[in-house]
């Protein structure tokens, strides 16, 4: 057992124990034991005794004096002398707890990776000791990280702007000094994003941001000809080289200046083996503008939103001289992403800990890695749900990385080819700039759009309401003659939804009432809740049972798109996806995992029509819709079209019973998202965010089942998906968007505005009180539970609305309270919030509640 005598020197441990009751939020005092004195440094793993057991918590901070006057109790270990708590992440953590009501413990264990034991036994030489950053919170002496209730760094007050980007030939302002004010900020947007009020604070201490670092000496100029286009791009990077904190909201555009160059001499694309991959060049621009930043001595952190984004950053990185990081040496690149494993991901957290690392690159959880002297944070796609964490206190990647940006004074930017609705609201209120290029070059840079709706396709006829309309299949057939052709579906899976053929009623259950689906041509039908097959199914209203399609996914889309290009290679990209190889593919191409064979399917198993007619009508003919079922018009499979070529069957999947196997059996494919397709012709069918890059980009793109994607989500997220895919077609490219999805979304993607449609959505969500324009938060759960919580929540100008009724799969009657503030006593109400579940929790008060501060799933 370890010795009770104290250390001479710092004798009290201030300690963040994990556990998870909210009123336990707090920081606990431990004596420090003489014969651990030399270990228990800030940052460390600990163990100590709380509520009769052994728990494990961080070592945030050492003082000489406690605050408690009663007898400590001592530690009980040092899990290992590894500082793995930074002082400016554990600042941060206390922080973004704050801004989501939430508790320390809870963003601790998103933000340090678990340990790795052997890992941390690896040799390595010259491991250098923790720089000081000059960021508040724990130190090696006497500084502290705020306990709940304390303020953590500074607010812009109403009227005060902090860091712009200029325009072109403008400067980049540097952070104001107190008592500055730069610009105004509009009253209904005051204030940058989950930071606290520190009027409503009263005269709690607060740890104010570092000035930045300005280097006496300008370190040399490196490249940054992917900015050049852009209004404030040049000096953006410019003042991140002088060591600033520029914030900055970058609408990207697809391609590259080659391209742009390209299209203006008219000139046809080059070969592949001329030029390996001139798409995409936002990696280019990202790595010109770290590479900036490590001129300058500063590290530097981007997060993105998947791992195949982690490696595009990683490869432009590489091109611009910041290669990956080797074990012992310093400098260079590390990656932090669940994918890599404990092992890896866990050294790579080393290598930025110890500050070995110059930039760290990885996704979600990244966001909060522990990178030395922060000079500049990016946050790719921002408005991509993959930014979202899906466990308390819910952060998103944007809030927390703003709030990095003010508590360690580095430069931020908020970078995509689309604008969320909250980049905009940055932008309007003054907290950041907008970086953007002007309209020629948008036009230069930007492939052709057209929107083919029922109003621009009435001259069509019938063939007008075919999913692949006639004049989508000849751009198409065109553009295959140059390259590959992108096709963005909505859905994946073959047919998500189906329901009776004869009377048109909902397949569902027989156990739960869920909706039933069909994985493929020869798959029985199962449930999407309970997964149990349904061989057996009747309709409960007409007692038939055959099915047909309401929803048709990217792997039915795949096998429609074979019929109608016979010959042609069609690649499917998505999560979830299976194909099935229970018959040989005649192209060699094919027999990849990620293909799909061309050849017609089966009429026992599925209806079709003839494969071989190049008529456009009779090869959309399959994916017409029935006018008759309304839901969804675009995604059924219905009546089919008059022409001679048509079967009389269109509209039936197939018979429930099990039908004979064929001989070799179904092979169901592996899970499969591409990365790359050669610049070969091929149709690559894909669901939004699992678009591969082609090498020198695709010939042309259609997006189809417009108003099915509309109406997933808002439409400046149905904008961000469409402009995914449109960004990967080559400039002199054509972009065919099917379906009468919302003109608005539309329409900024016709005029490639994104920033338009998000200022328009903007405006509404203020005149609608709608979060970014205010600050909410939900309280779903029993109807006891909620509305008590709810009850002792204080706020000035509170509005409450509810309860409503919010069924869950585990409570079928769980209702949903929302609350609703200003954005100035934003503070105030997750403050109020967090302790009334504070009391909930001393309480053990009945009931389940779930909270969430700014959901975004809020529509």
């Amino acid at each position: 057992m370890a010795s009770t005598l104290a250390a001479e020197h710092l004798p009290v441990a201030r300690v963040c124990v994990d556990v998870t009751p909210r009123h336990l939020d707090r920081v606990f005092e431990y004596l420090v034991p003489a014969d651990m004195s030399d270990d228990a440094q800030p940052g460390v793993r600990v163990k100590v005794r709380f509520g009769g057991r052994e728990v494990p918590g961080w070592l945030l901070a050492r003082t000489q004096t406690p605050d408690h006057d009663g007898t400590l109790a001592p530690l009980r270990k040092v899990v290992s002398p590894e500082q793995v708590l930074a002082p400016q992440v554990a600042t941060l953590a206390r922080a973004v707890a704050d801004r989501y009501a939430g508790t320390l413990a809870d963003v601790l264990r998103l933000a340090v990776p678990p340990r790795h034991a052997r890992v941390e036994s690896e040799p390595d030489n010259q491991v250098p000791g923790r720089q000081d950053t000059g960021n508040g919170g724990a130190t090696s002496e006497t500084g502290t990280v705020p306990t709940v209730g304390e303020t953590v760094g500074t607010v812009p007050t109403a009227g005060e702007t902090v860091g712009t980007v200029p325009t072109a030939g403008e400067t980049v302002g540097t952070v104001p000094t107190a008592g500055e004010t730069v610009g105004t900020v509009p009253a209904v947007l005051q204030g940058p994003p989950g930071r606290r009020d520190q009027q409503d604070r009263g005269t709690v201490p607060t740890v104010s941001p570092p000035t930045p670092t300005v280097s006496p000496t300008p370190p040399p100029s490196p490249d940054t000809s992917a900015w050049s286009v852009y209004r404030g791009g040049a000096a953006f990077c410019r003042h991140v080289r002088e060591g600033r904190a520029p914030r900055a909201v970058w609408s990207a555009l697809p391609g590259s200046p080659k391209d742009a160059q390209r299209r203006r001499t008219s000139k046809p694309a080059p070969a592949p083996d001329d030029e390996p991959n001139t798409r995409p060049d936002w990696p280019v621009a990202v790595a010109q503008a770290v590479a900036s930043c490590v001129l300058a001595g500063r590290g530097a952190l981007v997060v993105v939103p998947d791992a195949r984004d982690v490696a595009r950053v990683c490869d432009a990185l590489a091109a611009v001289g910041l290669a990956e990081h080797q074990r012992g040496e310093q400098g260079g690149t590390v990656r932090l992403e669940a994918a890599m494993g404990p092992a890896r991901r866990y050294r790579a957290f080393l290598a930025a800990s110890r500050g070995r690392a110059d930039v760290v690159v990885g996704t979600r959880a990244a966001a909060f890695a522990p990178v030395a002297n922060l000079g500049l944070a990016v946050c790719w796609d921002d408005g991509d749900n993959l930014h979202a964490e899906p466990r308390a206190p819910y952060p998103h990647v944007r809030e927390v990385l703003a709030l990095r940006a003010e508590l360690e004074g580095c430069a931020l930017l908020l970078a995509a080819f689309g604008r969320s609705v909250p980049a905009q609201g940055l932008v309007e209120r003054g907290w950041a700039q907008a970086v953007v290029a002007d309209r020629p070059v948008v036009r230069e840079r930007t492939p052709r759009v057209r929107a083919l709706t029922s109003v621009e396709l009435a001259r069509e006829g019938p063939a007008a309401a075919a999913r692949l309309p006639s004049p989508a299949w000849r751009a198409v057939r065109d553009a295959l003659a140059s390259g590959p052709v992108l096709v963005q579906v909505p859905r994946a899976g073959y047919l998500p939804l189906v329901a009776c053929a004869r009377c048109r009623a909902a397949a569902t259950c027989s156990q739960c009432h869920g909706p039933l689906h069909l994985g493929g041509p020869r798959h029985t039908p199962g449930c999407t809740w309970c997964g149990r097959l349904a061989g057996d199914w009747r309709c409960d209203s007409c007692g038939f049972d055959g099915l047909r399609a309401v929803r048709i996914g990217s792997q039915r889309t795949a096998e429609e798109l074979g019929r109608a290009f016979p010959g042609t290679t069609v690649r499917v990209s998505g999560a979830g996806v299976r194909a099935d190889r229970s018959r040989p593919s005649p192209n060699p191409d094919l027999s990849t995992s990620t293909n799909l064979p061309t050849s017609p399917v089966s009429s026992a198993s599925l209806s079709t029509v003839p494969s071989t007619s190049t008529d456009p009508s009779a090869s959309a003919e399959l994916v017409q819709p029935d006018p008759r079922t309304g839901t969804d018009p675009s995604s059924s499979v219905t009546q089919p079209d008059p022409s001679p070529s048509a079967t009389s069957s269109g509209t039936r999947v197939g018979s429930t019973r099990p039908r004979r196997p064929s001989p070799t059996g179904p092979v169901p494919d592996e899970v499969a998202v591409l990365d790359q397709v050669p610049a070969r012709p091929a149709l690559v069918v894909a669901t939004p965010g699992a678009e591969p890059v082609a090498v020198g980009g695709y010939a042309a793109a259609v997006v189809l089942d417009a108003q099915v994607g509309a109406s997933l989500r808002d439409e400046t997220e149905t904008l961000r998906r469409w402009l995914t895919a449109a960004a990967l077609v080559r400039p002199d490219g054509e972009v065919l968007v099917v379906g009468d999805g919302p003109p608005r979304p539309t329409q900024a993607l016709v005029r490639w505005d994104p920033a338009w449609l998000a200022s328009t959505d903007l405006a509404e969500r203020i005149d609608l009180g709608l979060p970014p324009a205010v600050r909410v938060a939900t309280l779903t759960g029993t109807r006891d539970a909620v509305e008590t919580v709810a009850a002792r929540v204080d706020v000035p100008h509170l509005t409450r609305l509810g309860p409503v009724p919010a069924p869950t799969e585990d409570d079928p009657t769980a209702v949903r309270v929302l609350l609703r503030t200003p954005l100035r006593h934003g503070p105030a109400l997750t403050s109020s919030l967090a302790a009334s579940l504070s009391v909930r929790s001393a309480h053990r008060e009945p009931g389940t509640l779930r909270a969430r501060v700014d959901p975004a799933d809020l529509r």
